[in-house]
């Protein structure tokens, strides 16, 4: 089981990066 939660963070971490640039500004976007 933790290492299925392990899996599902980090899917949702990297979801969240791959969403959250998208809703921000392309200068910010930018300069991260």
């Amino acid at each position: 089981m933790k290492l299925k939660d392990a899996l599902k963070k980090k899917k949702f971490v990297v979801t969240s990066e791959v969403q959250s640039p998208i809703d921000q500004e392309p200068e910010d976007l930018v300069r991260s």
